[in-house]
């Protein structure tokens, strides 16, 4: 398979599988999970995958310091993202959280140097456009979070887009997965810090919430490790980004075929709302069409 073919691809198929984790974590919600219990199943979850698949545990030079902050950073991310998603409608929020690709290109220019071509920031402009547009209307009966939950979105954009740039960085001179491994086991371990958050949800949530979250979260790990391990591959984070905003097709489309079966009725919304979320969707898709020309 051609490597070009093989950078298309990986970001697309996890933007899918982000959907999916997403409309899990947001069915956990509404089953009444406590959202301090959701960001601990997360972060464990991916440090158990990565444990899985790390393929050594060395430390190369005196630069221990370079995965801790990048683990501190997507902590503090994942917490604001994870809330925009308790709070907000997720065909909202997944494309919010899409705006990432605008702080990857900041980040990419201020802490590598790197130069961003001229199509790939229209791309980006085309991505933030497409915010704007599927603002306003009457989003049911989530309509007065839209605001929140997109800021809660935002700031963990921005969160995630420095993880990004970091992992492009630094990774490739730990070997990826490593570099990926002691970033999440920096992200578990401050986890423990919400304990007393989600201490008495321990006993009190129903065993099919569990099951729900449970799954969720691996998913939404998944997804993760496969965007990152692309990125510490090939590098060119801000393109795959741009590609991994697919998710928010993948989220509609998603939404509207399987939301009934997830007690999601977020298209039970008014016409125009709808119409532009479409829109929007296709807007980034037209994002996608530019990143691969």
């Amino acid at each position: 398979m051609q490597p070009s073919l093989i950078i298309f691809l990986i970001p697309v198929i996890a933007g899918f599988f982000f959907a999916i984790g997403m409309l899990l974590l947001k069915r956990a919600s509404a089953g009444g999970i406590n959202p301090w219990l959701m960001i601990f199943m997360c972060n464990f979850a991916f440090f158990a995958l990565m444990l899985i698949v790390t393929p050594g545990f060395q430390i190369p030079g005196d630069v221990w310091f370079q995965p801790v902050l990048s683990g501190v950073l997507f902590f503090i991310a994942q917490i604001f993202g994870l809330l925009a998603v308790n709070r907000g409608d997720v065909s909202i929020v997944t494309p919010a959280a899409g705006s990432k690709v605008i702080f990857v290109g900041i980040f990419t220019i201020l802490l590598i140097g790197e130069k961003i071509s001229w199509m790939l920031w229209l791309a980006i402009i085309l991505t933030v456009s497409a915010l704007a547009v599927m603002a306003g209307g009457q989003s049911g009966r989530k309509s007065n979070n839209f605001f929140p939950s997109v800021i809660l979105a935002l700031i963990s954009a921005a969160g995630f887009g420095c993880t990004d740039v970091m992992m492009q960085k630094w990774g490739p001179a730990w070997n990826g997965r490593i570099f990926l491994f002691y970033s999440m086991t920096t992200c578990a371990l401050l986890s423990f810090l919400l304990f007393p958050l989600f201490r008495r949800a321990l006993f009190r949530t129903p065993r099919t919430n569990w099951c729900w979250l449970i799954v969720g979260s691996t998913v939404n790990a998944f997804q993760a490790i496969l965007l990152y391990l692309g990125i510490v591959t090939f590098g060119k984070a801000a393109q795959l980004n741009v590609l991994y905003n697919t998710r928010t097709l993948w989220a509609i489309l998603l939404i509207w075929l399987l939301g009934h079966l997830l007690q999601n009725f977020e298209f039970r919304a008014s016409r125009e709302i709808i119409i532009r979320r479409i829109i929007g969707a296709l807007m980034i898709l037209g994002a996608v069409f530019l990143t691969s020309r």
